[in-house]
């Protein structure tokens, strides 16, 4: 049983190899020696400083534990505080005839 060809992985290749940069392959050179570089001691040494340090955090929070709502008593002030509007007469308001 022979498994079916797929022509589309041929022109895909082909279309993306002719969207690549001129200096693709001077770029991937370059790529390669970074990549293939080892990091020195004192990189390495750092980033587990800065793995264990974000470890130490994050148990942390683990284990610390905050309240959700805190009850507090509170005034609140300001220059033009709301005044309390008391009407001289007794009835239902039917219609305001103030624009903001």
């Amino acid at each position: 049983m022979s498994q079916p060809v797929n022509e589309n992985t041929d022109d895909l290749s082909k279309a993306s190899s002719e969207r690549r940069p001129k200096n693709f392959e001077l770029r991937s050179e370059l790529t390669q020696e970074i990549i293939s570089k080892k990091p020195d001691f004192i990189e390495r040494g750092a980033l587990y400083v800065f793995l264990l340090i974000l470890l130490i955090l994050l148990s942390i929070t683990w284990f610390v534990k905050y309240p959700d709502t805190i009850m507090v008593r509170i005034v609140l002030t300001s220059d033009n505080a709301p005044k309390e509007i008391i009407p001289h007469q007794d009835g239902r308001l039917l219609k305001l005839f103030i624009k903001n």
